[in-house]
């Protein structure tokens, strides 16, 4: 019987795991496809099954550290203990920009070490093994290039987070067909940046009971779709951040069941705003 085999695209959208993140666990922590042919990754059925089980435990408050040398049938037994509460770990990031780097500079966050400053794209792209080490790459661009950019995310096999000055309908709709993870600048702030790059990498400082609908750069995307309905989705999205933002503050500050309960309970009032929002984007097609 001939074995079954999915491409990566297939097993994010199986899975729910972006093909950045998944590329991110392949050189970080040895998660290799079951066969590669060139630049083609394929994951065998038990994989996809484990890949699955990781993101529901993710979910759930546990690290990719912990779950990623698990057997299936281990990660089935740890899906059956109560959630756990865990300890921030930390990321390291290549910024690429003078605007990123002023960002940077004035926020106070210490979530993620900077391990290179650099100053354009093309320096970037003549120093891939400077960053052999880091996690993750955001960079600033004049004009989002979306077939230059994603050379640049395969070359890097680590998460690519784009901040644009300019762009035309079209750079945008290609960047997204194309699943670049792209922001606007002066629309963002570092910490927000830094959220996103830390979600892409798995290592959140905490997760509670509760699936997240959306991410961070679908939400993003919906808080500035022109929309002539009763319910602008900014204003959901804006719930959903503050209720994501609160459950994490919670979690972070639990030693007791009343926080984690409290924490959980939270989160599910964000995931009721979640499905919200969902039937917003699809009454109205905001995907299309």
């Amino acid at each position: 019987m001939q074995e079954q085999l999915y491409k990566i695209g297939a097993v994010a959208q199986e899975t729910g795991l972006a093909v950045e993140r998944l590329r991110a666990w392949e050189r970080r922590y040895g998660f290799d496809p079951a066969h590669k042919v060139n630049r083609t990754r394929y994951y065998d059925k038990d994989q996809v099954t484990k890949l699955s089980l990781i993101k529901d435990l993710l979910e759930r408050g546990h690290s990719i550290k912990q779950l990623v040398s698990l057997t299936i049938d281990e990660l089935n037994d740890l899906a059956d203990t109560r959630p756990s509460v865990l300890v921030h770990s930390q990321c390291s990031l290549v910024i690429v920009g003078p605007a990123i780097q002023d960002m940077e500079a004035s926020a106070s966050s210490e979530s993620c070490e900077i391990a290179a400053r650099m100053h354009t794209l093309d320096e970037l792209e003549s120093n891939l093994d400077r960053i052999q080490n880091a996690d993750g790459v955001i960079v600033e661009v004049d004009s989002l290039d979306p077939k230059r950019l994603e050379g640049l995310q395969d070359a890097l096999s680590i998460p690519l987070i784009v901040v644009y000055r300019y762009a035309s309908t079209g750079d945008l709709t290609e960047a997204a067909a194309k699943e670049l993870s792209f922001f606007k600048l002066g629309e963002i702030s570092w910490n927000e940046l830094l959220l996103t790059a830390t979600r892409q990498l798995g290592i959140l400082e905490h997760s509670v009971a509760g699936e997240n609908r959306f991410t961070d750069v679908e939400l993003y995307h919906l808080s500035r779709t022109s929309f002539k309905g009763n319910i602008a989705p900014k204003d959901l999205v804006d719930i959903v951040l503050a209720q994501r933002a609160l459950a994490s503050h919670v979690n972070r500050h639990t030693n007791n069941a009343f926080g984690v309960e409290l924490a959980g309970v939270i989160q599910l009032s964000s995931s009721t705003m979640e499905t919200a929002l969902e039937l917003v984007a699809k009454e109205y097609e905001l995907f299309s």
